[in-house]
């Protein structure tokens, strides 16, 4: 394998070269935590996650804002003439700093229920959650959002 990396690919895509002996692979420790807590409190995460939508809710007012940030917020460590082209490309017009500040609060926002989402989940089918069985939104008691297929 070595060999014809060095001298089919290495040359075509002038990469490093590798001597025969350069280990392919490196195992790497696993630092999943496999402890399940059992005193999540339901009641708690409900607050929070209501907390979250209240925040999200506040931050954007109108719908139509929160959807577009939320679906772009991937955008926020583009450059600024990456996110230029992307709100040309849709006809929106804002300043570049505006939009990158709100994608930042969208994100902040999203990560933390998806962070509580992950906490509940494992809570409520701990190791069930390593295996490979199929787990829907329905499962978890949730529903899709309306936009998504």
């Amino acid at each position: 394998m070595i060999f014809d990396y060095n001298f089919q690919f290495r040359p075509k895509y002038k990469l490093l070269f590798l001597k025969e002996n350069h280990q392919l692979t490196d195992n790497f420790p696993n630092y999943n935590v496999n402890e399940i807590n059992y005193e999540f409190d339901l009641v708690k995460f409900k607050e929070k996650l209501n907390e979250l939508k209240k925040q999200l809710m506040f931050k954007f007012h109108l719908t139509k804002e929160r959807q577009f940030i939320s679906k772009y917020d991937w955008a926020r460590n583009k450059t600024d003439e990456e996110i230029k082209k992307i709100m040309s490309f849709l006809h929106r017009e804002q300043s570049v700093d505006y939009l990158r500040k709100r994608m930042i609060i969208s994100n902040k926002i999203k990560e933390e229920i998806i962070t509580e989402l992950l906490l509940y989940s494992k809570w409520k089918y701990g190791k069930k959650l390593k295996s490979f069985e199929r787990i829907t939104l329905d499962d978890l008691g949730l529903a899709p959002y309306k936009f998504c297929s």
